[in-house]
């Protein structure tokens, strides 16, 4: 068939089939970067759960430490009473106070990773969707 014996049908028919092409091959790209997407939540999540993995034993020592200074603490006020009233020992009693202090901030937010790992993931991929939409925005077309 040549350009002038083509009817209006034959045309129309063509447009279609283009149209039919063009659209599965922009279903195909959408599959493929949803898979792509997918798999880089899963390796996410996978590394998430080993980080989650390595702060149990954190947790532990944590725990320890924050014994370790109800220990001292309770050595400090078994102390005869005279020397108790010293600036030194009120010193230290105020480091140990700090340093309690700072132990339990700090094991209050691994409780609260170690108990929602959810929050993590999702913001996680929260950041993933906004590198590949960064990604996407800085595509530009070539100067021409």
């Amino acid at each position: 068939m040549t350009a002038s014996t083509r009817t209006p049908g034959s045309v129309i028919w063509s447009l279609l089939v283009a149209m039919l092409n063009a659209t599965l091959i922009l279903v195909a790209l959408c599959l493929w970067l949803g898979w792509h997407v997918m798999s880089e939540a899963r390796a996410i999540t996978d590394r998430l759960a080993d980080g989650m993995a390595l702060l149990t034993p954190v947790t532990d020592e944590l725990a320890g430490l924050r014994a370790e200074v109800a220990g001292l603490r309770g050595d400090l006020a078994s102390l005869p009473g005279q020397a108790a009233g010293s600036a030194a020992l009120t010193a230290f009693g105020d480091r140990l106070a700090a340093l309690d202090s700072r132990l339990t901030t700090t094991g209050d937010r691994i409780d609260a990773m170690t108990a929602d790992p959810g929050a993590l993931i999702d913001r996680a991929v929260d950041r993933a969707a906004l590198q590949i939409k960064s990604g996407i925005a800085a595509c530009t077309p070539p100067n021409t």
